[in-house]
């Protein structure tokens, strides 16, 4: 084999190899980053998935979960207080669901951890409420008890209008 030949393979070698796993490197290194969680857009990815969004709830079976995906971006005529019940088991990896707001605050609403109810301070103006992960896998369930004056958009997209099938942890 001639040189040049030589150099194309190693090359392409390299690039097979160290080009892999870039991305999904940045998804993981996303945890803990409060700036690029605080940002608009979102940076994720999946090894599999089937849930359901809606203005109500979020229902979710997840595993390989590294990254930041908008769960729902809200918009309050006022401050107003949500009530959220969040039922879930995070079995692998690292898990947490988050609120962020127009004035760049940012509150952990769960960790991953035991079921919990919590009351959320949702102020004037748009926020919104993630999911981040790190090579994460578990089960979620997440009920909203809006209230008058906010309007709640759901990010349903990242389904392409797959239903949920069976319930929460293999319940029917």
């Amino acid at each position: 084999m001639n040189r040049s030949v030589k150099l194309m393979v190693i090359a392409c070698a390299i690039l097979w190899l160290g080009g892999c796993g870039g991305f999904a490197s940045k998804q993981e290194n996303v945890f803990n980053n409060e700036n690029r969680l605080l940002e608009v857009g979102d940076s994720f990815t999946f090894s599999n998935k089937k849930g359901e969004i809606n203005e109500e709830h979020a229902i979710i079976q997840y595993s390989g979960f590294s990254g930041v995906y908008t769960v729902w971006r809200m918009t309050s005529q006022e401050d107003i207080s949500l009530k959220i019940k969040v039922q879930g088991n995070n079995k692998r990896g690292k898990f947490k669901l988050i609120q962020t707001t127009a004035d760049q605050q940012l509150t952990t609403i769960w960790s991953g951890e035991k079921d919990e109810e919590v009351i959320l301070n949702i102020p004037k103006g748009s926020s919104a409420i993630k999911w981040v992960g790190q090579k994460a896998a578990g089960e979620l369930n997440i009920q909203l008890d809006t209230e008058d004056g906010l309007e709640v958009e759901p990010q349903a997209d990242l389904f392409n209008g797959e239903l949920f099938e069976g319930g929460l942890f293999g319940e029917e």
